[in-house]
């Protein structure tokens, strides 16, 4: 009888063991399970600023198109060197040589750009842009080379192998259709020389098969037209 009871208590404990590890066991697969089911901790930190103006400089960039994954080096670092487009590109501002096919400065441009199809300078550019199809300053100091050129106000000289057109001219404006504005008529210090010229105010000298000045003695006037009124230089410096 007693073999009987310590048989009987041993099989009891045995269940009552294996019972609990089996218990135990699938609390802690619930347990797994619903850890793995929980979103993973963002660990990437936060997501990508816009792209903000970086400190410092290079001196040499390669870019094939606007946006910042096609430049080898950070593209809003100014240039003091050669920049280098296949196709297209950013910088803010560039001091030296810009070679390629469309070149373009968001803010200030010192140097060449000498682009296949555009060389343009956002605000403002000083020395010399050559392009087959368009060059392109809004305040512009130095010699623009194109089949049409534009410029805000542009010192120096212009000479396009379609039209020049400029806000305002201090200088000479060279071109085989159309010297003058884009919008209205410009105020002309200097030399128009086309097939058809514009201005304003001509402080200067017009040859052309037709030339226009608006505020001149005479309006339209055939090859050769001379101004000496309208407004003077320190007016036209605070336009």
């Amino acid at each position: 009888m007693n073999k009987k009871s310590n048989l009987l208590l041993r099989l009891n404990v045995f269940v009552f063991v294996t019972a609990t590890l089996c218990s135990c066991s699938s609390l802690t697969k619930v347990e797994v399970q619903s850890t793995s089911k929980r979103p993973p901790k963002d660990q990437s930190g936060p997501s990508e600023l816009p792209d903000k103006p970086a400190d410092g400089w290079t001196p040499f960039q390669v870019s094939f198109h606007n946006s910042k994954a096609f430049h080898i080096v950070n593209r809003q670092k100014s240039i003091h060197g050669l920049r280098l487009n296949l196709w297209g590109g950013f910088v803010q501002n560039l001091n030296g040589l810009d070679i390629g096919c469309v070149g373009a400065v968001n803010q200030s441009l010192s140097g060449l750009q000498c682009n296949l199809v555009v060389s343009a300078a956002r605000e403002s550019a000083e020395g010399i842009q050559i392009s087959g199809l368009g060059s392109h300053s809004t305040d512009f100091k130095g010699l623009q080379i194109s089949a049409m050129n534009g410029a805000g106000r542009m010192i120096g000289a212009q000479i396009g192998a379609l039209a020049s057109t400029s806000a305002q001219v201090h200088g000479m404006q060279v071109a085989s259709l159309y010297c003058g504005g884009f919008k209205k008529p410009p105020k002309v210090f200097g030399m128009q020389i086309s097939l058809f010229n514009s201005a304003e105010n001509l402080h200067g000298m017009q040859i052309g098969l037709i030339n226009y000045n608006k505020n001149g003695w005479l309006p339209f006037f055939p090859l050769l037209n001379f101004g000496w009124g309208g407004v003077n230089e320190e007016e036209a410096e605070t336009d």
